[in-house]
């Protein structure tokens, strides 16, 4: 192909090259150009609120980004593509951005971060959709507070009240949103009145996706500082809410504001990177170890309030020793792994025992709370291998499944576990495998 046909410019440098004005080396170091930052728009949080700092906008115009040093403008620094930064005092901060190429080449951007005292008040969402419920105790207006983000993953039955304070600790006295499909109104006197720390609670009962895609109801939910997902019935959530403004609020929520968000029971389902959705009752363990394609097993979606932090190739279950799900959520694993949904490394489960919960800070950091009476366990399960079998009409047959680690939550929330390293405290590791369909290590505690 003839050069000529490429541009303008390639004819312009082509001619310079034969006049000897310039020379191919000077070619290499246009090649060597320098990479462009973009450290990200502007922004404005509240003292102690934390901020996003995003570089995963600059790029290399030769070669390739070896890394991303961060000065936040108060004396902090940090590296990343992506940073977390929290401003103890108001005022106003240039952020700046440094990137450095494969070739020690660098470019810096800026972004200004205005810090505000907070304590203001949040959009008024106007008033409900005709027809739907809402319940409110406490400030009927909307608080703006200095939140911390956190994920509360709670295994159902009757709420563990040490946990709940911990999400409500959260807020710094702001609002608290619960949303459901039912139209009970539950949480208010229990939230408001028996945990605390609250300036109110919102219950909002999503019962149809016109409700879900309102104004109104995404603006709440944007509102709170921390939202409940309360326990029911997953399918109808994800009938009702997927792809309306109850799933973009909730990112928002989470990735933007970062406040707190937790569920129970089909609240937690639905918490995971990959979500059971059944059109049924459930899969049984006998039914998921005998015949992994059994057609109970086919309703696992991965397009469902997604953005969780750090969720990703997680799959949740609850009411766990209580109704004997071991073998079921070990067969959803070997599942996601055999249907491409996730790799061996990054296949996970989060399992409750339902007077147990998993409370996670901002950092990945979990403590885990439970009731004093009962013998309640979290279970964190990670795949150590590829299934041997995992086909229709055979029984499931995995040597090397899963390693467990097994903790019981107390009301201290002594029992901790990182989910960034997969490692804890206070708990044991197990080891699970199938052999032709048979757990050979019943780890479940029921209680």
């Amino acid at each position: 192909m003839s050069i000529f046909k490429h541009s303008k410019i390639t004819v312009f440098v082509f001619c310079l090259l034969l006049a000897g004005t310039i020379f191919p080396t000077d070619l290499m170091a246009v090649g060597g150009a320098p990479p462009i930052a973009d450290a990200g728009p502007d922004q404005t949080v509240n003292v102690g609120e934390q901020v996003t700092l995003d570089g995963s906008g600059s790029y290399a115009r030769s070669g390739y980004i070896v890394s991303w040093d961060w000065d936040f403008g108060d004396n902090n620094t940090d590296s990343g593509e992506i940073v977390y930064h929290t401003y103890a005092s108001e005022g106003t901060y240039t952020a700046t951005l440094t990137v450095i190429s494969d070739s020690g080449k660098a470019d810096s951007d800026t972004a200004v971060i205005t810090v505000t005292s907070g304590g203001g008040a949040e959009p008024d969402p106007g008033s409900p959709p005709p027809g739907m419920k809402v319940y409110v105790k406490g400030n009927s207006s909307w608080v703006s507070t200095n939140h911390q983000a956190g994920v509360v993953y709670m295994g159902g039955s009757s709420e563990c009240d040490q946990a709940m304070a911990w999400l409500t600790s959260r807020t710094d006295n702001g609002d608290f949103v619960v949303i459901r499909t039912d139209a009970s109104s539950g949480y208010q006197d229990y939230i408001y009145d028996d945990i605390g720390g609250v300036d109110s609670v919102h219950t909002l009962v999503i019962s149809k996706a016109s409700y879900a895609n309102t104004a109104y109801t995404e603006q709440v939910i944007k509102n709170a500082e921390a939202l409940w997902i309360a326990g029911g019935d997953q399918t109808d959530y994800y009938d009702l809410w997927n792809d309306t403004n109850v799933e973009s609020a909730i990112d928002y929520l989470v990735n933007v504001k970062h406040a707190a968000v937790g569920g129970t029971s089909a609240g937690m389902a639905v918490l995971g990177e990959i979500d059971y959705i059944p059109n049924t009752l459930g899969v049984y363990s006998s039914e998921a170890l005998s015949n992994p394609f059994h057609d109970y097993m086919k309703y696992r979606q991965t397009d469902f309030i997604t953005q969780i932090p750090y969720s990703s190739g997680i799959i949740t279950d609850t009411h766990f020793s209580e109704r004997d799900r071991l073998g079921r959520t070990i067969t959803f694993m070997a599942r996601n792994i055999v249907d491409g949904l996730t790799t061996v490394e990054s296949t996970k489960s989060i399992a409750c025992d339902e007077g147990a919960a998993v409370c996670v800070d901002e950092n990945g950091q979990a403590k885990i709370f439970g009731w004093q009476d009962y013998t309640d366990y979290v279970f964190f399960l990670k795949a150590d291998t590829t299934p041997d079998v995992c086909a229709a009409g055979t029984p499931l047959h995995w040597t090397n499944a899963v390693t467990v680690y097994k903790v019981r939550g107390w009301p201290s929330g002594a029992n901790t576990f990182n989910l960034i390293n997969w490692n804890g405290s206070g708990g044991t590791w197990e080891s699970v495998n199938v052999t032709n369909g048979t757990i050979d290590n019943d780890i479940q505690e029921p209680d």
